[in-house]
């Protein structure tokens, strides 16, 4: 019984990689400057919320990749 409860709490223990989440906030606040650039017709502005946005996904796709290490 304690065996089960010992590896109840190691499972719960797990953490978010920390690129992960920056990988999701950086996809969300480049929106701002690409849709801005869109509305404003600022193709300098665009470019920059695009880069933005790869780079998040980078991030995103590597946290996403650690999550999965961790969960096997």
């Amino acid at each position: 019984m304690s065996e089960h409860y010992k590896n109840t709490n190691q499972n719960e223990e797990k953490e978010t990689p920390i690129i992960f989440v920056i990988g999701i906030l950086l996809i969300c606040f480049a929106l701002i400057p690409l849709l801005y650039g869109l509305i404003q017709s600022q193709f300098q502005t665009v470019i920059f919320g695009g880069i933005a946005i790869l780079i998040g996904l980078i991030f995103f796709a590597i946290g996403y990749l650690q999550i999965k290490k961790q969960n096997k």
